[in-house]
């Protein structure tokens, strides 16, 4: 029933900044991305130096693999902001999710460069260097994400399965995206 308040409210005013980002919010909460990717694109329409409704279409068309219109408002995002962090970890996570692993770690070493303390980009870079074959780094990732945040049980789960000897039934889980759109860490299993 909100939505549809709100989507009647848009009849009579079809270019209201205001209303636009609510619907495109409420779309992306009910998980109606495709819905929420259109709004936030005729938002940045609306506003196209705003770098807040390029980073949310590129993020709920992220969610709804709409490869076209991510990199249509990722690129602009970063193009009005070259070291905007959202639109950095929007990159990452779209490079890692192709396999693009040492591209993908090159956008998160300049997240943490701005912010060393962001514990989802230093796992996300520690599953970088895992999958480049490069466990030294990861476990120094992992390790870093712990000293961050001691109590990380994806950090500590990671970094056991690193060092500990491992058994050899045991499956590699892969990374998996988390809520906001960027990769989040899983449990590093069978190397």
């Amino acid at each position: 029933r909100r939505s549809s308040d709100l989507e009647e409210g848009l009849v009579s005013h079809p270019n209201d900044c205001v209303l636009l980002n609510a619907i495109g919010n409420l779309f992306f909460r009910e998980k109606r991305y495709a819905e929420a990717t259109g709004i936030y694109h005729r938002l940045t329409e609306l506003t196209p130096d705003d770098p807040a409704p390029h980073s949310q279409a590129a993020t709920s068309a992220l969610f709804d693999a709409n490869v076209q219109l991510f990199n249509e408002h990722v690129s602009r995002l970063l193009e009005i902001d070259p070291d905007h962090n959202t639109g950095l970890k929007l990159m990452a996570t779209a490079k890692f999710r192709i396999g693009e692993f040492p591209e993908a770690a090159k956008l998160y070493a300049r997240v943490l460069e701005a912010n060393p303390e962001e514990v989802e980009s230093t796992l996300a870079l520690g599953m970088c260097f895992h999958k480049l074959n490069d466990n030294e780094l990861a476990v120094s990732c992992f390790r870093h994400a712990l000293e961050i945040d001691p109590y990380n049980a994806t950090a500590a789960s990671n970094l056991k399965a690193l060092t500990e000897p491992k058994e050899e039934s045991q499956p590699e889980e892969p990374a998996i995206p988390s809520s906001n759109g960027t990769v989040k860490a899983e449990t590093i299993q069978q190397l």
